[in-house]
């Protein structure tokens, strides 16, 4: 009985965990630079993460500028309305380890 609510248990974490990694999110992010019709920023913050996610999507985002500069985006309809320092909003996965999956970003938030 208990190996069987033990692995009801496992097995309902693993579907949390994987609801969890599909789940959109949206957080700002500011524009540090523009150039060759791509808008490069970072993400400001993951408070819409609950912890221990946060913590990696935080040290993964670190780790990613540190190794590969920051993100961007291109071709995007909105490239002429902001300048470093606008506030724009990124759509994302997150997965288990804290890696990022973009998918999509704009002037407003969605």
């Amino acid at each position: 009985m208990a190996v069987g609510y033990l692995s009801y248990r496992e097995l309902d974490r693993q579907w949390e965990e994987m609801r969890e990694s599909k789940w959109v999110r949206t957080s700002p992010a500011t524009v540090l630079r523009k150039s060759d019709g791509r808008v490069y920023y970072q993400i400001d913050n993951f408070d819409n993460l609950p912890e221990p996610r946060r913590s990696r999507a935080s040290e993964s985002e670190v780790t990613r500028m540190r190794d590969s500069g920051p993100r961007f985006c291109s071709s995007v309809d909105w490239y002429d309305r902001v300048e470093p320092g606008s506030r724009i909003y990124v759509r994302y996965q997150c997965f288990s380890d804290g890696k990022l999956e973009i998918v999509g970003a704009d002037t407003e938030r969605n």
